[in-house]
């Protein structure tokens, strides 16, 4: 990049000004669809530098499509989450509570009682009261 001069604003990240010569000649090669790589080789530039280029100056590069290819949307799911009936609570204190027993506090004030029903799958709380306190993975 011999031929390029550098704009140089304080206010501003330097920016490298393309010659007139050198935009013409990657307007010539993007009609003649050629990739970025192509062109970057021939001009002695940079691929990104190409890219950013045809980007700012409204040209439209051979290639891939513009969005990110890699990511498909997919529709969205319809999971069905089964209903729970709410238990009635045990009311048992915390020192009451043994392992594999509902944590979930059915009081505000003291005494504090726990719902003290059977955990669901490795968690603290019972079926009714772990979709109270969490989402489903699905809406994260």
């Amino acid at each position: 990049m011999t031929d390029a001069c550098i704009q140089i604003d304080s206010r501003q990240a330097p920016r490298i000004r393309w010659p007139e010569n050198r935009s013409s000649a990657l307007s010539e090669l993007v009609e003649e669809k050629l990739s970025a790589r192509q062109i970057a080789a021939i001009l002695g530039v940079t691929r990104n530098a190409v890219i950013g280029r045809c980007y700012r100056a409204g040209l439209q590069l051979q290639g891939r499509p513009t969005g990110n290819p890699g990511v498909r949307k997919r529709p969205p799911v319809q999971r069905q989450i089964p209903v729970v009936e709410r238990p009635d609570s045990l009311n048992i204190t915390f020192a009451d509570l043994s392992t594999g027993q509902c944590k979930y506090a059915v009081t505000e004030s003291p005494p504090h009682l726990f719902c003290g029903h059977q955990t669901a799958g490795g968690s603290s709380y019972c079926a009714y009261h772990y979709r109270l306190c969490y989402r489903p993975e699905d809406r994260r």
